[in-house]
């Protein structure tokens, strides 16, 4: 989920005393609920906070508290919480453990609509809200031991199936990309460091295309094989990996390292040999001012150095361009990705 992915449903919820659980799998920080009023004179939030589940609530007999679990629980695996709101105080368990307390006024100033997993655009809660929603899978939702339906919230927004089995990543369909800068500027020297798990034998990693299909460069996987590609005005290099056609698509994770600097280009897997390209004379990579795509692009905008048009199907991971670590979530837009994890189970 994102903040525009969330739940909002009305539950009949008392403001005196509650009991909401429910189960989650993530590797991130994000958002599970967010209850408010009207004004947001006062709330209570259940989020990932620095990989621990934290509550936050205000009202305004008590002021500002929170309650802090201290078990780091962003690593995938499924995990249980319970807020349980009495007539004096409130209390957070994470996973049947230790029950945190802390004093709240009888009667909270909350109301309906509650809003699961994120909160939509127009809201602007309070700084201790986090300014995204839950990246990863919630389950088992229920307040006062009532399951929260999906199918009967008043708002569902951008929420998709959880996988049954998962692993840290990103999992692209085959029609999935990201645009990852709309005018990114490629000039003399690019490094490009991934690792990626397919059963695929071609696939687009990364590409950049000025309009007329020059400069351009395309880092992508191709009957097979690795191949990192650079068009200038004058002519086309590539680097192309030499390997058994089905060694890279069997669904074990591969280590790709490219760069392009001035007019040769390289790319190495795993353990294979380097392989390079060159211009062959002085030509250098003009430099680029385009969109650079992440995962593949749209059929709209043709890719000079790209030798298939087929988007990457399957996960990618550490995927850093220049040193800078790729933030899926940070995309200028995305086309279905699926950000919070990789299924485990065959693609």
């Amino acid at each position: 989920m994102c903040c525009s992915e969330y739940i909002c449903t009305k539950p009949k919820c008392s403001n005196i005393s509650f009991d909401i659980t429910f189960g989650f799998r993530t590797y991130h920080n994000g958002i599970f609920f967010y209850l408010t009023n009207s004004d947001q004179t006062e709330y209570l939030v259940t989020q990932l906070m620095n990989g621990q589940v934290v509550l936050f609530f205000y009202d305004q007999e008590n002021g500002f508290k929170s309650i802090n679990s201290t078990a780091i629980v962003t690593d995938g695996l499924w995990h249980t919480v319970s807020v349980r709101k009495g007539t004096k105080r409130i209390r957070l368990i994470v996973d049947e453990g230790v029950e945190l307390r802390e004093n709240i006024k009888r009667k909270l100033n909350v109301i309906s609509p509650m809003y699961v997993g994120g909160y939509p655009d127009g809201l602007r809660p309070h700084p201790e809200v986090m300014d995204h929603s839950m990246r990863g899978c919630l389950r088992d939702f229920q307040l006062n031991s009532n399951p929260i339906s999906i199918t009967e919230s008043e708002v569902v927004s951008g929420t998709s199936p959880c996988f049954q089995k998962v692993e840290p990543g990103v999992f692209l369909t085959g029609f999935s990309y990201g645009i990852y800068s709309q005018n990114f500027k490629v000039g003399d020297g690019l490094t490009i460091n991934l690792e990626f798990r397919t059963n695929k034998q071609n696939g687009i990693f990364l590409t950049i295309s000025d309009p007329g299909g020059f400069p351009a460069m395309t880092l992508e996987l191709h009957n097979g094989k690795v191949k990192m590609s650079v068009r200038s005005s004058e002519d086309k290099f590539t680097a192309e990996t030499v390997n058994d056609p089905y060694l890279l698509c069997d669904n074990k994770w591969h280590k790709i390292q490219a760069s392009v600097i001035k007019n040769v280009v390289s790319v190495v897997v795993d353990d294979l040999e380097n392989a390079y390209g060159s211009s062959g004379g002085s030509q250098r990579f003009s430099e680029t001012n385009s969109q650079l795509f992440l995962g593949g692009f749209p059929s709209a905008i043709p890719q000079g150095a790209a030798f298939t048009d087929a988007g990457f199907s399957g996960c990618l991971r550490n995927f850093v361009i220049d040193n800078n670590q790729v933030d899926w979530y940070q995309l200028v837009s995305s086309v279905d990705l699926h950000k919070a994890a990789c299924p485990v189970e065959n693609l």
